[in-house]
């Protein structure tokens, strides 16, 4: 994949078709690009079509002996990303739990590179304190971090290892995992994940706990659609339904799913999804 010089970053990013308008795929925490395979050609008929590896996450590469990583920074930096991919025409943003809180806080600063937003289970506000999150959290303030480190590398030689990195993020488990297609799906994003650098789990995870998205919410003037999780225990639902009370012009949908709408429930949140881009045209 091509990268961006951006600052002290080198920022990953792909082209998947052409067209008028153009749309940017922003993953997750401990995510990849990768995570948009699924459902990312239902778009491409829509325009141009670019992923966007987060900061620090393979292929991206954080500058050597980065310690602290905040949601300024993230934002700054996507910002100054699509800038130049866009050649400063305004853009939609699809961003995903850590992605979708940078999503709506590039529409918030930077309102002149953003027409539409979706939002997908987006990450809100710190501290965690509980869910599927909350347990790494205590590890990174006992100071197991290493040790944890050793375990997330070890795990890669385990048969099914994904069914365990996932199972956290996902509802109706049996379903899931049984999906010959899903398994397929999580052997080829085994692969990709096992580039990535543990240490930067634990600079997202310390950033989520200290973000908050709420204060600038309001700044959103763009459309803005929100796909939130009913069974969430990563991200709560609540925090996405009073989120979308903060954003002026937005919409949001509950589907019957945990924390990734796009892998358990491809057809119905593409469906929601281009469906509410139609009445929200550019």
């Amino acid at each position: 994949m091509p990268h961006l010089q951006i600052h002290t970053h080198q920022v990953a990013y792909e082209k998947f078709s052409e067209g008028e308008h153009t749309f940017f795929f922003i993953h997750g925490w401990s995510s990849s690009p990768f995570f948009w395979k699924p459902t990312l050609p239902a778009f491409f008929s829509l325009g141009s079509c670019y992923t966007l590896a987060l900061p620090g996450h393979y292929p991206s590469k954080f500058p050597e002996n980065l310690s602290t990583f905040t949601q300024t920074d993230l934002i700054e930096i996507i910002s100054d990303c699509i800038k130049i991919l866009s050649n400063k025409t305004k853009v939609t943003l699809v961003g995903h739990s850590a992605g979708g809180l940078a999503a709506l806080g590039i529409a918030a600063q930077r309102p002149e590179l953003v027409s539409r937003v979706v939002a997908i289970c987006p990450a809100s506000h710190g501290p965690i304190q509980s869910g599927g999150l909350y347990p790494l959290k205590l590890a990174m303030n006992l100071g197991l971090s290493p040790a944890m480190n050793i375990v997330h590398r070890g795990l890669f030689f385990v048969p099914k290892s994904m069914d365990l990195f996932f199972s956290m993020a996902v509802y109706d488990k049996p379903k899931f995992f049984g999906n010959l297609k899903n398994q397929e799906f999580l052997e080829e994003y085994k692969e990709v994940f096992k580039n990535l650098d543990p240490n930067v789990m634990w600079i997202y995870l310390n950033l989520l706990d200290k973000a908050d998205i709420r204060p600038i919410a309001k700044e959103v003037q763009s459309p803005t659609f929100f796909v939130l999780g009913d069974h969430d225990e990563m991200v709560p639902r609540t925090h996405g339904v009073r989120l979308s009370k903060l954003v002026p012009n937005s919409d949001f949908i509950i589907l019957d799913c945990g924390h990734l709408p796009t892998l358990e429930l491809p057809e119905i949140t593409v469906s929601q999804i281009l469906n509410w881009l139609k009445f929200h045209p550019v």
